[in-house]
């Protein structure tokens, strides 16, 4: 089930532009809070 998990939500993130991408792979894999997101994204 985990593994049928990761393939649906990897194939939803594909969909996703670069810039929306990006900002998953901070939050999400690298576990930067919102504000660490935003100041590596150049964003405010």
């Amino acid at each position: 089930m985990d593994h049928l998990t990761n393939v649906t939500l990897l194939s939803a993130v594909k969909q996703l532009n670069p810039e929306q991408q990006q900002c998953i792979a901070l939050r999400f894999l690298q576990g930067f809070s919102v504000t660490e997101t935003a100041q590596a994204m150049g964003k405010n």
